[in-house]
């Protein structure tokens, strides 16, 4: 079975509910959250896309959503540690 069909957790679920409420101005919408394993750590892997329009999500925003996003995960701590 392919992650991409897997029904995300409950911790899934909830991460992606903050990030889209936070990405909320943005007009950006959290496709998918996945936590997977990165050696004995693990990460978070967000899919995001804007809400409308042509095209997809330019460099610089980019570079912003993923700085707010890491700055959550510092301010929130989401997988314990």
């Amino acid at each position: 079975m392919s992650s991409a069909s897997a029904s995300p957790s409950s911790r899934e679920h909830a991460i992606m509910l903050e990030l889209q409420e936070l990405l909320k101005d943005e007009s950006i919408v959290v496709e998918d959250v996945k936590i997977v394993r990165a050696g004995k750590h693990s990460k978070i892997v967000v899919i995001i896309d804007k809400d409308k329009g042509p095209g997809g999500v330019d460099t610089d925003l980019l570079g912003k959503i993923t700085q707010d996003i890491s700055d959550w995960c510092d301010d929130n701590d989401p997988l314990n540690g």
